[in-house]
């Protein structure tokens, strides 16, 4: 569920004048606090929603991650709009999408990430469910992901990843790894 996905990120946002806005969603999901001022919106608005001038993605907290198809919308959403995403500690299964969508993917030293290809339920054919898994990695393959790797894992579901972050820098998940 998005709710566990977005539950932990926080947004710092910085606008053309020498002012910067900082947004940041809550636990409980629902409350995010601007400047200050605390307003109410839903998870699956926060990303689509947010400023444009948000440029910065951050994942603080460890994230489980949630819906895949969520996490595919909201990740393009990040491509298109240019957002760095920072990783603190972990950033699993649907997470690593939003991740991965990024231009600048950056992580702590000591983050950790768990990739997988999803739990794909299909009450259509196998085919169907193939397909679904090549256009994962053909997506995931074309915001800088190994092709190898993305075919072991994503394609080919073979089991889930556990990667540290110097791992993650190689097989392309990030692209820079800082400390703290």
């Amino acid at each position: 569920m998005l709710r566990h996905l977005l539950a932990t990120v926080a947004l710092f946002a910085s606008v053309t004048t020498a002012v910067a806005a900082d947004l940041t969603i809550s636990a409980d999901g629902y409350t995010a606090t601007v400047n200050g001022n605390s307003i109410t919106m839903t998870l699956d608005d926060s990303i689509r929603d947010m400023p444009r001038s948000v440029k910065f993605l951050r994942f603080d907290l460890p994230n489980y991650g949630g819906d895949l198809v969520t996490a595919v919308q909201a990740g393009k959403i990040v491509r298109e709009r240019g957002i760095t995403v920072y990783v603190k500690q972990e950033c699993d299964s649907a997470c690593t999408y939003i991740l991965q969508s990024s231009f600048n993917r950056v992580s702590s030293a000591t983050a950790k990430f768990i990739v997988h290809a999803g739990n794909f339920k299909s009450e259509n054919s196998r085919s169907h469910e193939i397909e679904f898994m090549n256009n994962h990695y053909n997506l995931l393959v074309s915001w800088g992901m190994n092709p190898s790797f993305a075919d072991k894992y994503i394609r080919h579901q073979n089991g889930n990843a556990v990667l540290t972050a110097s791992e993650a820098l190689q097989v392309g998940l990030i692209t820079q790894i800082v400390n703290n």
